[in-house]
């Protein structure tokens, strides 16, 4: 099952859950967000592995039917094939067996109930990955984001723009229309407390970088500079 969507140049989501509510409630706040695949059983799953397709994450429910562990046998699997590729296991039992294995693999756990505030950091994890931006510096932009109690997609946006892109490319990477970018800079700004992006992300990084004076103006004056301020790298 595949949820239609423009947006060509994102990978797609795998949403592997055997549990009709639970997926309707993941697919309506994915699929705003990224395009998605699901499956319901671990051999439909394994199926949809086989596509070797553009994956940019992974949700995988710990149990399917009577196989208890299917979602840790599949984050082994993903770990093996598409490593770096965000992975989270979906559980209303934890227990420190799962916690010791997922963590070893490298995923995070997601504790049902869940909405759109348990989804974020994962899905900041997504963004992060195909911008390209440093796990130190992604995590901390994540709090930013958090702090701000930015959407997935208002998250998305300024870190794009952290990252050096454009509106322009944005629009371009999104297919997003240019009315719809207006709404998303609106709800950043009035949550960000600030009257244009270039002001949301001077703000956002006074609060990555924890500035002392945070009515100074931001020292550096591309992202590049940015990372290598952060990563402790000579200017």
């Amino acid at each position: 099952m595949t949820t239609q969507t423009s947006r060509s140049a994102y990978g797609k989501l795998l949403v592997v859950e055997d549990e009709d509510a639970v997926f309707r409630v993941l697919e309506r706040i994915v699929s705003k967000f990224r395009p998605v695949r699901h499956a319901n059983s671990l051999e439909s799953a394994t199926g949809e592995l086989r596509d070797r397709g553009q994956w940019c994450g992974f949700l995988f429910d710990l149990s399917l039917g009577p196989q208890r562990q299917a979602g840790i046998q599949l984050l082994e699997t993903v770990h093996a094939e598409f490593p770096g590729v965000p992975a989270a296991l979906v559980t209303g039992h934890i227990d420190g067996a799962v916690v010791n294995r997922v963590a070893a693999l490298g995923a995070t756990i997601i504790s049902k109930p869940l909405g759109e505030n348990e989804l974020l950091p994962f899905l900041q994890r997504v963004i992060a990955r195909e911008l390209g931006l440093a796990k130190s510096f992604a995590e901390r932009l994540n709090g930013v984001s958090r702090s701000f109690k930015l959407s997935p997609r208002e998250h998305e946006l300024l870190a794009w723009i952290v990252a050096g892109g454009t509106r322009e490319g944005y629009l371009a990477f999104t297919g997003m229309a240019e009315t719809t970018l207006k709404t998303h800079v609106k709800h950043v700004l009035a949550k960000s407390g600030t009257s244009s992006l270039a002001e949301a992300v001077n703000a956002a990084l006074r609060m990555v970088f924890l500035k002392e004076s945070p009515g100074d103006d931001f020292p550096f004056t591309t992202f590049e500079q940015v990372a290598r301020r952060y990563d402790g790298s000579p200017q």
